[in-house]
């Protein structure tokens, strides 16, 4: 396999008619650093949220590590890494909802992902802080 990521033609349509993406397609190799530039609003987020199963795509297809991001989504959570744009989490949320996220993207379920999110804000005693925002 010499395909880290392929997208093919993808879409994204939201609702209310609003396109995020409209066929997109790039191939990324092993061992290639890829940038992927753009004007804000122009479907950057959307497609990233796409190749790590977040969201799925309306059309087309993507495949990261070989593995389909609609059929295959937590081999697909496995193979990648996230960080967030800056040092900061995002201020939107609380500390649960990330600890909720990350489970998320390490394939837990939602069930799973709470429990382990209770057990680690229980382990560093943050319980008391779980519902502020960051």
């Amino acid at each position: 396999m010499d395909t880290a990521i392929e997208a093919k033609e993808i879409t994204k349509l939201y609702r209310g008619g609003v396109q995020a993406l409209d066929g997109v397609s790039f191939r990324v190799g092993w061992g290639e650093i890829f940038g992927y530039l753009g004007r804000n609003g122009s479907g950057k987020t959307t497609t990233a949220r796409i190749l790590t199963t977040l969201t799925s795509p309306t059309s087309g297809t993507a495949a990261v590590a070989g593995h389909d991001v609609v059929g295959e989504p937590a081999a697909v959570r496995l193979s990648v890494g996230v960080t967030m744009q800056e040092a900061a989490l995002d201020n939107l949320m609380t500390g649960r909802e990330h600890l909720d996220l990350v489970g998320g993207l390490w394939g837990l379920s939602s069930k799973e992902a709470r429990r382990r999110a209770d057990e680690l804000l229980e382990k560093f005693g943050l319980a008391g802080a779980a519902k502020r925002l960051i």
